[in-house]
């Protein structure tokens, strides 16, 4: 087991809770409680946090485990539409419906202010990202710090995406998709002010990693290393002038070595990653002290433009907390198997 009480914090850049058991089909017992309790146990300091977004009310009601979505853009402004992939037909128009649940997350979080800095979840649609950041940007604007965009979850390319309204920075999903892969968050990154996070180590692309080591607005989360490990990460990653990947430790070099060490942000992707396993890699990578604080926290805070609380962390005590400001403008233990990943995703 391991026991995080290292000179060094630990920030976790990747968090997914629930915050209506009753509304979920993966991992519904996963919320906001056990997250704390996980923290605790593991002496995490600071976690970004966004929904778990197997939500039901998103699925085909026909298959909810099974039968996937395609965000599509509605008939009028503010509104959007859920079309069943294997139905063919509709299965919702009307606002976003991750709004409520984006709302209760913020609710719920803002008692461990500070510790816990939400993200918010935006359907792909162009016909309410504006509504939905302009919702939040008004009557929630210190309670959150940026937002969470899943291509694979919308079923839909950030090539489609005319603009996000925003200077905060985003969480992007990447996968071994054409509708998520990392070079289309690259372009988009392009049209894009703010900083943002490639999730899921870039999958190890080559020319994304190497975009990320050209662009300091740019950085690269590494969750889950196991369970990409495990998923054929070879298979992704194959370029004749880099040797294989013989373990998940094997995955941070390849990103420190191409993308660089000021872009690798820790994360876990619980509850589809493990904590204490994730940590247990961290613990285990052979790098030099420095560089496994840029991992473990300095990264995190450059990320989302907390650039004047790295001198503090470098000059205080590391076993000490420290009380993050608000954000600028611009358990139980658990062990999830997946046996098809490629069903499962990664959110």
């Amino acid at each position: 087991m391991i026991n995080n009480q290292s000179n060094y914090m630990i920030f976790d850049g990747h968090v997914h809770i629930n915050v209506n058991q009753d509304d979920s089909f993966f991992c519904p017992e996963y919320v906001l409680e056990n997250l704390i309790e996980d923290m605790d146990k593991y002496h995490i300091s600071r976690a970004i946090v966004t929904l778990n977004p197997t939500i039901t009310e998103f699925r085909c009601q026909k298959d909810v485990a099974n039968h996937y979505i395609r965000i599509a853009d509605g008939d009028n402004d503010g509104e959007l539409k859920i079309w069943c992939i294997h139905c063919g037909k509709v299965v919702y128009t009307g606002p976003d419906p991750l709004r409520e649940y984006n709302e209760e997350l913020l609710i719920k979080c803002s008692q461990y202010k500070g510790r816990i800095l939400p993200f918010i979840y935006l359907s792909l649609a162009n016909t309410t990202i504006k509504k939905e950041i302009s919702h939040f940007e008004s009557f929630f604007r210190d309670l959150f710090y940026g937002y969470k965009l899943h291509p694979k979850f919308s079923y839909r390319s950030l090539d489609e995406i005319k603009s996000i309204p925003s200077k905060r920075p985003l969480l992007i999903h990447t996968g071994p998709d054409k509708v998520d892969h990392p070079m289309n968050a690259i372009r988009f990154s392009k049209r894009y002010e703010g900083n943002i996070i490639l999730a899921h180590f870039c999958r190890l692309n080559y020319d994304a990693l190497n975009e990320v080591a050209k662009n300091p607005k740019l950085f690269i989360d590494t969750c889950p290393s196991l369970l990409l490990y495990n998923d054929r990460i070879n298979d992704l990653f194959d370029y004749p002038d880099e040797p294989r990947i013989e373990s998940e430790l094997d995955l941070y070099y390849k990103a420190l070595k191409i993308a660089g060490e000021d872009s690798i942000i820790f994360a876990t992707d619980s509850p589809w990653g493990n904590i204490e396993q994730e940590l247990n890699v961290l613990s285990r990578l052979a790098i030099p002290y420095t560089t496994r604080r840029k991992v473990s926290s300095l990264n995190f805070l450059k990320a989302l433009s907390l650039e004047d609380m790295i001198e503090t962390y470098s000059e205080q005590n590391l076993t000490e907390e420290i009380e993050i400001k608000k954000p600028v403008p611009n358990r139980q233990e658990h062990s999830i198997l997946i046996k098809n990943p490629d069903d499962a995703s990664f959110m």
